[in-house]
């Protein structure tokens, strides 16, 4: 949603991995080159549901087919005049699809780069009854809302959690908002291993980053929850690249230990939350009512299902149902 000349002079060190989400800081803005508000920080979610248009996944990908970028050295996107390079691949996409497109109306000319801003803020604006406040979403684009308003009305990171989950296209009518990023979950395992696989795992991720003693600590926690996204859309992945992706000849996509894969999840709010599960964030009144009625139907349900057992149970002790054995009617007559 922030302009293309923020994420052209962008660093590595201006991101991180915090709680559940991206976390972006800029340096300078178009209305505030100098620095001040309106450069962040900007939270930027994972979208598990849908991994072609997971933000996490695409920056796991370019970061780990570049990953000289994360010693800080060097730009996030590096080489020259970047934003023209971007605007010539978004041209050359628009026209390679342009017939299809035209059948929705679309004419030549009607797509720009701006349109991704204006897109994303309709959606987020206007896609659902119940979108973020309009004042967190103007100040996350950076557009003016007039003296008064832009005197009194600031940046608080609650509005700006519920956007950035909107804009990575989580369903706001669905409980399943409220999903975590894909993290490494080791509390399935015995006590005594979760230490030594959690080792495992940032060790073989430690080998495959070169000069990786040069690498900040913020960026190897990014690199990890990366890793994460990577592993538990692995088989998509797999299955959709092309052939010639430079992604697949990568180190940190070849030859992943199987149990690596199993480790990597995605948890919601109603799950049991243990200790390697991010805290979850930006999740409105709405969807939290959601998941509460989700919790009470679970336990109605386990509730039948255990009084039911306890029934059968008493009966059985007392001879009564399962114990007696019924006799077939046509030989009880005989019989008699």
């Amino acid at each position: 949603m922030k302009r293309a000349e923020n994420c052209v002079d962008a660093k590595i060190n201006h991101i991180r991995f915090e709680n559940d989400c991206l976390v972006f800081e800029f340096a300078k803005s178009k209305s505030l080159p100098d620095g001040g508000d309106h450069v962040g920080p900007w939270h930027v979610y994972a979208n598990p549901h849908e991994p072609h248009m997971c933000p996490v996944l695409a920056l796991a990908k370019y970061l780990f087919t570049n990953v000289g970028i994360l010693s800080g050295k060097s730009p996030l996107f590096e080489g020259e005049s970047q934003y023209s390079r971007y605007s010539n691949i978004f041209s050359k996409l628009i026209n390679e699809n342009m017939d299809e497109l035209k059948q929705f109306g679309v004419k030549v000319g009607d797509y720009g780069t701006h349109s991704l801003r204006k897109g994303v803020a309709t959606m987020v604006a206007s896609g659902c009854t119940v979108s973020p406040p309009i004042g967190s979403i103007c100040i996350r684009v950076g557009w003016s809302m007039g003296g008064v308003k832009d005197r009194y009305i600031k940046f608080e990171s609650a509005g700006d959690h519920y956007v950035g989950r909107c804009a990575a296209c989580l369903d706001q009518t669905t409980k399943e908002f409220a999903v975590s990023p894909p993290f490494f979950d080791y509390s399935p395992l015995p006590v005594e291993q979760r230490a030594q696989k959690r080792k495992e795992i940032g060790l073989w991720l430690l080998q495959r980053i070169p000069n990786d003693d040069s690498v900040s600590g913020p960026v190897l926690h990014l690199a990890y929850m990366c890793f994460a996204t990577v592993c538990y859309h692995y088989e998509f992945l797999r299955d959709t690249l092309s052939p010639n992706s430079a992604f697949r000849s990568c180190a940190v996509f070849k030859d992943i230990p199987d149990y690596f894969l199993e480790l990597a999840v995605v948890k919601y709010s109603w799950d049991i939350r243990s200790q390697y599960m991010p805290k979850l964030t930006g999740i409105p009144p709405h969807i939290a009512i959601m998941t509460e009625l989700k919790q009470v139907k679970d336990e109605i349900a386990n509730m039948k299902t255990t009084l039911v057992t306890n029934m059968r149970d008493e009966l059985n002790k007392r001879g009564v149902g399962g114990a007696v054995q019924f006799v077939d009617i046509t030989v009880a007559r005989s019989i008699r």
